[in-house]
């Protein structure tokens, strides 16, 4: 029997929201975090979203490099071999989104210049670092 997302689970959709998630995006996240690898039946039953929501979901996901996947079932069987879906770990997820919110920041900060002169920005030329480093406990 696949997990299923709890009320107090359900709370970490809104800290996921703030951070670019869709609510939908955000339930897929977290009950992969807790269920681990799953295909998207799965994913639909432990959430209670539609499967059509889930699958378009889930390519964006991938595609984003939030979810990792993998084809199970044997090749040469009638129909496409199913996906199982996997989240990168939350420090995984950190470093994505603070790589994604350097170079935005750094867009912003020489917007000016980019205005005058378009050019497209690319690493390692980012005018703004950020820098995640977790707190030690006191």
């Amino acid at each position: 029997m696949p997990e299923k997302l709890e009320t107090h689970d359900l709370k970490l959709v809104n800290v996921l929201e703030d951070f670019w998630f869709t609510e939908i995006k955000a339930k897929i996240y977290l009950y992969l975090r807790k269920a681990g690898k799953s295909r998207a039946e799965d994913i639909v039953k432990g959430t209670g979203l539609y499967i059509t929501s889930v699958r378009e979901a889930l390519a964006e996901m991938h595609e984003s490099g939030i979810l990792r996947r993998e084809k199970v079932g044997k090749s040469g069987t009638a129909g496409k071999p199913p996906y199982v879906y996997e989240a990168i770990s939350p420090k995984e997820l950190i470093e994505k989104m603070s790589s994604d919110i350097q170079e935005k920041l750094s867009k912003i900060f020489m917007l000016d210049d980019i205005l005058q002169n378009p050019v497209e920005m690319k690493l390692p030329i980012l005018p703004i670092k950020v820098r995640i480093e977790k707190a030690e406990k006191k």
